[in-house]
């Protein structure tokens, strides 16, 4: 759903019709974000956004380490496959990696559990072919939507016009769950288990929210999401050096 369509969605029956009353609160809440969708029967090119596969790196790249072992690449977003303006670059690659293991001593709450690369010409990269890596074997390419973000859980914000320990509350927050998706850039973070915000602090803000994949041998918290930040300045600055996280 793209956020003009909140403006003309008619909830008064079905699923959603408990969010008649709060339309207008939602709208003004209501953030952007970049749907991803997962195209199984598609074989992305080498320079296309992927989920798993071989990543695309400039000469030279040696693949990151971290105390136990190597990182497991993560995915790419050609930022250049992403039509809608949105506060990401317009266009380079970022590839992502994250730190696991299977003794299970990394945390995704330990600094760098998920490092980030952006190079502003994907021209200059080639796929990595370097014998030290481990890439996931199976690849997924991406489509991008733009889409919004509705917060589901209160923790993440403290203004809802209702109680929270009320029935109406229950009946919103559920409703609220046709309106997202399971991968996406931007928006609110989303969680199942957390009892907290998981934002690091101030002017932090999700980059990434992704569920866990069995394809992609991904399972982040007993297989419940893990959520990736980013301060807004070094967003606007298109620097990916510095990303926390947490999974839940």
């Amino acid at each position: 759903m793209n956020i003009d369509a909140l403006a003309t969605m008619n909830p008064a029956s079905g699923d959603l019709a408990p969010l008649t009353a709060h339309l207008e609160y939602l709208g003004d809440i209501a953030q952007p974000c970049i749907e991803i969708s997962l195209l199984e029967s598609v074989a992305p090119a080498p320079a296309a956004s992927r989920f798993g596969g071989v990543p695309m790196v400039p000469a030279g790249f040696a693949w990151p380490t971290h105390a136990v072992g190597q990182y497991r690449f993560l995915g790419q977003v050609n930022f250049s496959e992403i039509a809608s303006p949105s506060a990401l670059p317009g266009t380079g690659m970022l590839s992502l990696f994250y730190a696991q293991d299977e003794r299970g001593e990394c945390f995704w709450g330990d600094p760098d559990y998920v490092l980030a690369y952006y190079w502003d010409d994907p021209e200059q990269l080639a796929q990595f072919t370097g014998a030290d890596g481990e890439p996931v074997q199976h690849s997924v390419a991406l489509d991008f939507t733009a889409g919004i973000s509705i917060p589901r859980h209160y923790e993440l914000r403290n203004d809802w016009p209702f109680d929270q320990y009320s029935e109406e509350a229950d009946r919103v927050l559920s409703a609220l769950g046709p309106l997202t998706v399971d991968d996406y850039l931007l928006g609110y973070p989303s969680f199942d288990s957390l009892a907290y915000d998981p934002t690091p602090e101030q002017d932090w803000v999700s980059l990434l929210t992704l569920v866990s994949h069995e394809t992609l041998q991904w399972c982040w918290q007993d297989g419940a999401k893990l959520m990736v930040f980013i301060h807004k300045d070094k967003l606007k600055e298109a620097d990916f050096s510095e990303l926390r996280c947490d999974a839940g």
